[in-house]
């Protein structure tokens, strides 16, 4: 049975935000869901993304949160469009501009308060096939800019950032590939150019959920193994094993405050409820709230994460 989490004591003030959004299957829908990051409760709605989408990359500075790209009909027909929200301010997202590399699903995510990264992805199919890292200015609108490009093809199906204000991680590196890596890649947000090897998971898996504060990146989940893993993000190096969540799941998103992560979870095709964990402690996930319907291929977002300070 689940301990419900309780309200900790936090650097993050009851404004924080957690953002839900997007769900590919059985068809991408354009629902938009918000949660405290203090304090345990269920979702809330917050209105929809211009497409019903899926799989596709979700960023964050502490105002805004980006959409990037995805699966608009399941299963095959990818878009490139760009849209945002306000976090503080529910309602329906905005045009922001378009991916202008290649339009793909399936992308890594990153970014600090200034810029937002997306990473990999795939096209025409569902194999991961692309390396390609762009970036935006956040809090501006238009198209990607290039960057630079991942060590190897990767992909995730669910979207959530990992990273601190200089570095973001992107892992496992494959991912949703069919050559499966539990290589861990890095990039220095302020400049632009390749990403470079930070370490390895313990284990080969895929499709993980990640969440980070400006210390601690957390991978959980993903297929054949399941096993959390947390790294420090300002040194280079292995994985170490973190604790263990209540319910082994994938292709699903996480958001993060200072204190505590919380994934999306649930069975391996109805992800329909929160659960949390604090970066601190080498502990146990626990249950947060309930999302107003269950999702699959979902990203999440937050306005207190840990590329924000």
């Amino acid at each position: 049975m689940y301990e419900f989490a309780t309200d900790i004591s936090s650097t993050a003030t009851s404004s924080t935000r957690g953002i839900v959004a997007m769900d590919e299957q059985p068809s991408p829908q354009n629902i938009i869901e918000y949660h405290s990051m203090t304090t345990a409760g269920n979702a809330i709605d917050f209105g929809d993304l211009l497409d019903g989408v899926g799989a596709a990359g979700f960023f964050s500075s502490a105002t805004r949160a980006v959409r990037v790209g995805g699966v608009t009909s399941y299963p095959g027909t990818f878009t490139n469009r760009i849209d945002f929200i306000t976090i503080a301010t529910a309602g329906n997202a905005q045009e922001y501009g378009d991916l202008v590399s290649t339009t793909r699903r399936g992308l890594m995510s990153g970014g600090n308060a200034t810029r937002g990264i997306v990473a990999g992805g795939a096209t025409p199919t569902y194999t991961a096939t692309q390396t390609t890292i762009d970036f935006v200015t956040i809090d501006s609108t238009g198209n990607t800019s290039s960057f630079g490009d991942l060590s190897s093809a990767s992909s995730l199906n669910g979207s959530s950032q990992i990273g601190s204000a200089t570095r973001g991680i992107f892992g496992p590196i494959g991912s949703n590939s069919p050559s499966l890596q539990n290589r861990i890649d890095f990039i220095t947000i302020a400049s632009t150019g390749d990403s470079t090897d930070f370490g390895d998971l313990s284990s080969t898996r895929g499709n993980t959920l990640n969440a980070s504060n400006s210390v601690r990146g957390v991978f959980t989940g993903g297929t054949p193994n399941q096993t959390p893993n947390f790294i420090t993000i300002a040194s280079t190096g292995d994985a170490t094993d973190f604790g263990d969540f209540n319910i082994p799941i994938q292709e699903s998103g996480g958001a993060s405050s200072p204190i505590r992560g919380i994934f999306v979870t649930g069975s391996p095709n109805s992800h329909d409820h929160l659960e949390a964990f604090e970066f601190a402690t080498l502990g146990n996930g626990r249950r947060f709230g309930d999302l107003t319907t269950p999702r699959n291929h979902n990203c999440s977002a937050s306005n207190c994460h840990g590329g924000l300070g």
